[in-house]
């Protein structure tokens, strides 16, 4: 592999681009039925039923993302952040308390309130994907050269803004 200095990119920006990438993936597959017709009529046909579904790494991998390092967001807040229904994130969430990434704790002011938190496996194991991310970016990215990496990452970056701003995302 080659160092960030050859390939005209910073582990920064590749991380980045990878995570924009699975970003734009998971808006994709949120498009409104009355837009996706076709495509719903084959997921029917392949998966025999008309749900919505979602990429569960996507979602999983931007839920610690609004967690990390130590955001502590009641489910409500956690489901509006990630764009997806309260049953979605909850489910989830679940799936992160039992392997042990996320735990649920009660607010000091209001024990009525249950936030979730990044346990510290959770911390690490969100480091660990990240520099994942980043090697994988880097590695597609070498095939162009620095300028045209330039040029990728700022045409890229400027459609994902688009699409975060077509749907209200900030």
């Amino acid at each position: 592999m080659m160092n960030d200095a050859n390939q005209g990119t910073s582990t920064g920006q590749a991380s980045q681009f990878v995570q924009d990438f699975m970003e734009l993936q998971l808006r994709l597959s949120q498009i409104p039925l009355d837009l996706a017709r076709a495509r719903n009529l084959i997921d029917e046909m392949r998966f025999g039923g008309g749900s919505k579904r979602y990429n569960v790494f996507v979602v999983i991998y931007r839920m610690m993302k609004l967690l990390y390092p130590d955001n502590k967001p009641t489910m409500g807040e956690l489901s509006r952040a990630v764009s997806l229904p309260l049953s979605t994130t909850t489910r989830m969430t679940d799936l992160l308390v039992e392997i042990g990434d996320c735990q649920r704790l009660y607010d000091p002011n209001d024990r009525r309130i249950i936030r979730i938190a990044l346990t510290e496996t959770g911390r690490r194991n969100l480091q660990t994907s990240e520099h994942y991310f980043a090697e994988r970016g880097q590695e597609v990215l070498s095939a162009l050269t620095a300028e045209e990496q330039a040029t990728f990452l700022t045409l890229f970056s400027k459609v994902a803004t688009a699409f975060r701003q077509s749907e209200g995302a900030p």
